[in-house]
């Protein structure tokens, strides 16, 4: 308890304003002076004190001194002989006991590891690698700001997420931007090799695919025309039944059945006298489709519509005409070559143009200057919405105006409860003005607004 001192006596950083009990480990604060109650044997126990008096304290004559006529505590000691021989079985029986634990633990030490024990251990040194890494993680990421800090983690878990939803795509652009800020990051490499090698092991995958499709539509041919070749052989058409023959060893030359049936047309035709009023068959010149002229026309004339929309400045509308030539089937490969063309070179007009843009943008993010940033990130979007360097820019943006509006959205909730009620409403507003609408805090602070309105 409170002794009457001039400034007061804490317990754990409270104020001791009467009887409070006193436990091992507790701090006890006078004045400028820090101390820490430690009782050593349990087997101690407490005997009445006495102290000064509070006026002695107050007075500031005598300096607080506590001298007790007897210790504070003493030992309790056995009252009877059993319990002194009871002790020193209990002390032969402890060394027993631990003389056996020994030579039980060098017993099993010599024994082959059980596979659930050799599994233990070594989760225990992954763990222990995962913390060194973390450890190394962290020294990696010294080098940064915050703000980057958190976004490359934030995109290193979003990237994780996406690859064991097998987004693979998606998952090495997380990445990918993740190593722009970052490019020696372990992780982030290590996960963006994983991902090449999934992108390998598909490739492989889909190879063996096509190549089974490919056979089994070979196979699906080659008994189509063995079909076609046995009707014209049953009606004697040799002539056809020959053509059709020879397209199944094209296909397919070690055939053993269509080699055979070729050899018995081939006799059959050779046999055969030609009759007088046989006329040669005569295949006339195909010639080429009216609907595929039509369509070139209908090329060259969005080409043109492009290039018209790229000259008043229009790039947008003019990609998505270029793009609508490439959708169209069955033209000229020439008119498909053009439009990429016009497509790339407009691309890459368009970036030299963002250039400063995105440069400036970049500097400002440097800053901290987000919501300037967003500004002008947002306009180089609202003309080219594939930009790359425009979207990861603002996905940066948009993640650090998070962490702004979270913060003045707390503190505007503090100012509320305090009854600043009018700093809060500032705070509220900043908002509502510089974050975007797809942030939850626009919304609550928009809902905080309506309150008092």
């Amino acid at each position: 308890k409170d002794s009457g001192s001039t400034n007061g006596t804490f317990l754990n950083h409270t104020k001791v304003e009467s009887d409070m009990p006193l436990s091992s480990s507790d701090q006890i604060q006078l004045g400028d002076c820090l101390l820490q109650f430690a009782l050593v044997d349990e087997a101690f126990e407490l005997v009445p004190i006495s102290s000064l008096s509070p006026d002695a304290t107050q007075a500031g004559a005598l300096s607080p001194t506590w001298e007790p006529e007897m210790p504070s505590y003493i030992l309790k000691q056995p009252q009877a002989p059993f319990l002194r021989v009871l002790k020193q079985r209990k002390l032969f029986f402890a060394l027993g006991s631990l003389l056996l634990l020994l030579g039980l633990f060098l017993f099993m030490e010599q024994k082959p590891k059980s596979p659930t024990e050799r599994t233990i251990a070594e989760e225990s040194k992954t763990k222990g690698a995962l913390g060194r890494q973390a450890d190394k993680t962290v020294d990696e990421l010294a080098g940064i700001t915050q703000v980057d800090r958190e976004y490359i983690l934030a995109k290193m878990q979003e990237a994780k997420d996406y690859y064991k939803n097998r987004q693979y795509g998606k998952a090495q652009l997380v990445v990918q931007e993740a190593l722009r800020i970052a490019p020696n990051y372990k992780p982030a490499l290590d996960l963006n090799a994983i991902i090449g090698q999934t992108f390998e092991d598909q490739s492989l995958e889909t190879q063996k695919r096509e190549a089974q499709k490919e056979e089994k539509k070979l196979e699906e041919e080659i008994q189509y025309h063995l079909s076609v070749a046995l009707d014209y052989f049953n009606r004697q058409q040799w002539e056809k039944a020959l053509e059709e023959y020879d397209k199944i060893l094209e296909l397919q030359p070690d055939l053993e059945e269509a080699q055979k049936r070729r050899q018995v047309v081939q006799e059959k035709l050779s046999g055969k006298a030609p009759a007088s009023d046989e006329k040669p068959t005569v295949i006339a010149p195909q010639k080429p489709p009216y609907q595929k002229n039509l369509k070139n026309k209908q090329a060259e004339k969005l080409l043109a519509q492009g290039s018209q929309l790229a000259q008043e400045g229009k790039m947008k509308e003019a990609l998505g005409t270029w793009r609508n030539v490439l959708r169209l089937e069955g033209l000229n490969p020439q008119y498909y070559a053009k439009a990429e063309q016009f497509i790339t070179f407009t691309k890459e007009q368009m970036e030299q143009k963002y250039l400063p843009l995105i440069t400036q943008a970049k500097v400002l993010i440097e800053s901290k200057e987000y919501v300037k940033a967003k500004e002008i990130l947002d306009g180089i979007l609202k003309e080219y919405p594939t930009h790359p360097e425009a979207q990861a820019a603002s996905e940066r943006v948009t993640f650090a105006l998070h962490g702004l509006a979270k913060k003045e959205y707390t503190e505007a909730i503090i100012d509320e409860n305090v009854g600043r009620v009018d700093s809060a409403k500032e705070k509220f507003k900043w908002i509502v003005d510089r974050i975007p609408a797809s942030d939850e805090y626009h919304q609550k602070a928009k809902n905080k607004l309506k309150k008092y309105e």
